[in-house]
């Protein structure tokens, strides 16, 4: 039944992007130009991109200009994609109206067609068109660390405002208060990935951690152990709130104590079906508040494991989250060849096709359907479970792979996508080549980072996302802990790259 429900997902993922999508014409908004490409595969047509990039990398994408729709090709200002991701990108659309309305006007002088977007837009640079997008400023509110609707909803941990510097006795006072001798210390405003959070075991750890945040204002929070895991939710266009499987989050905290998103990982024995249920409850109590605020689409939500029962929320993510691309990726795994097994359950919702899926539908039908404000009433249910089942079928784990850089410098030259043998201890890595399966040895790379991008000191460089096995990914968390992201970054350079671009 649990391989039954899993193809499931992807069937009845598909049915819905092919409801919505089939027909109509789409303005894509996105980080690269191809990042919603696959949308085409549910029979849409594609338009026009607007591509907003990270600054930094070359002019323009190798092989632009081709068989594609036409390209409006924009540049942030900040070099790093979690800068990048939740406010250069919209403020980047928001500084180029003038391009985009021009832009807008060649391809679509009709203003009939959707606009829809993998992050959120500025919603009046459109003009009268349909608009499938997040609202920047409302979510832009909502992910500010100073918003206060997270703990109107969730529990949250303790915290108190804190003016630094401050003294060693104020400091002690703090610990006092909050009830815990580590205390993790976030810049109120725009962060993400942890780039504004410092943990602080004691007072001469946030002298040396603190000056970096700068001047504030900052907050102050109780440490609190446990697991750090994810969960993401969709406000659907009728206002109601599907949960998706919960993962595991992997963390490294670096010398600065500063605790960078790592990766995630699925896997259904992660947690039981009661604490899957009491999640997926919490997660739409919150997504309930989000939509009385206006809110729709997609939201992720970190949280702390204390145990089986208790769960200590901590951020809010109004967005697409990393997530999601992993969860993609199991979905694109499933190999329906037919679906008239599926049609004889009578607790599935709505018809499914009858016909194999191709590759393209498989690999776009969560960001599909999660983009596209589609109605599910009547249909929560059963995506739900046929989602943890794909989750029990496929596990899998990914890992985030970015570094921050010690010294300016150009990369020139960018290791390959696809399979790579991985030899846990080193780790020793070699490339296989752009296609194969995973196995206990080998993990496939997903490249976003492209040649010619030029960086600075202290910026992050992101090479992309590295899916493997839960037995591998095991084995490297056991061999090298929080470093193993980092590790493999840096093998994967060493073995591929030339030795006139060595990586340190």
């Amino acid at each position: 039944m649990s391989e039954v429900l899993a193809d499931t997902a992807a069937l009845r993922l598909a049915t819905l992007a092919r409801a919505r999508l089939s027909g109509r014409r789409l303005v894509a908004v996105s980080i690269g130009p191809g990042q919603l490409a696959g949308l085409t595969a549910f029979a849409a047509e594609l338009v026009g991109v607007i591509a907003v990039v990270p600054a930094g990398g070359p002019q323009l994408p190798l092989g632009t200009g081709g068989d594609g729709p036409p390209l409006l090709w924009l540049v942030g200002a900040s070099r790093d994609i979690f800068s990048h991701v939740v406010d250069e990108f919209a403020a980047t659309l928001v500084r180029a109206r003038v391009a985009v309305a021009a832009f807008l006007a060649q391809i679509d002088p009709d203003a009939q067609a959707t606009v829809i977007a993998y992050l959120p837009v500025p919603q009046d640079i459109f003009g009268a068109r349909p608009l499938w997008a997040q609202d920047a400023a409302l979510c832009r509110s909502l992910e500010d660390k100073a918003c206060a609707a997270l703990p109107t909803v969730l529990p949250t941990p303790p915290s108190v405002p804190l003016r630094w510097p401050c003294t060693a006795a104020s400091w002690a006072a703090m610990q006092a208060e909050l009830g815990a001798a580590t205390l993790v210390v976030q810049a109120l405003g725009l962060s993400g990935g942890g780039a504004g959070t410092r943990v602080c075991e004691d007072f001469a750890a946030a002298q040396a951690r603190l000056p970096a945040l700068g001047p504030g204002p900052l907050r102050a929070a109780a440490w609190v152990r446990g697991e750090p895991c994810n969960v993401m939710g969709l406000v659907t266009g009728d206002r109601e709130v599907l949960a998706l499987p919960p993962s595991r989050q992997l963390v490294a905290t670096d010398e600065r104590g500063c605790p960078g998103y790592a990766g995630n990982r699925f896997e259904a024995a992660d947690f039981s079906a009661e604490e899957r249920e009491a999640i997926a409850g919490e997660l739409r109590r919150c997504g309930q508040m989000l939509a009385q605020r206006g809110f729709h689409g997609p939201f992720g939500l970190d949280f702390l494991r204390v145990d089986a029962s208790t769960r200590v929320y901590h951020d809010l993510n109004p967005r697409m989250n990393g997530a999601a691309g992993l969860l993609a990726e199991i979905v694109a795994d499933a190999e329906p060849r037919r679906a008239s097994p599926l049609l004889s359950q009578p607790e599935r919702a709505s018809p499914l096709p009858a016909v194999p899926l191709s590759q393209p539908e498989l690999a776009s039908a969560l960001p599909a359907v999660l983009l596209s404000r589609p109605r599910l009433a009547g249909e929560l249910r059963a995506l739900e479970d046929a989602l943890v089942a794909a989750v029990a079928a496929r596990p899998r784990w990914r890992w985030f792979l970015a570094a921050t850089l010690p010294a300016p410098r150009t990369i020139a030259t960018v290791p390959p996508a696809g399979r790579w043998h991985i030899a846990p201890v080193g780790p020793v890595l070699r490339w296989c080549g752009p296609d194969g399966a995973l196995d206990d040895e080998h993990a496939s790379l997903a490249v976003t980072l492209v040649g010619g991008v030029t960086l600075a000191a202290g910026d992050r460089v992101v090479l992309g996302d590295l899916s493997c096995t839960p037995a591998l990914g095991r084995a490297l968390l056991a061999a090298h802990g929080e470093r193993a992201a980092a590790l493999l970054l840096a093998a994967m350079f060493h073995a591929t790259c030339p030795k006139d671009q060595p990586w340190t």
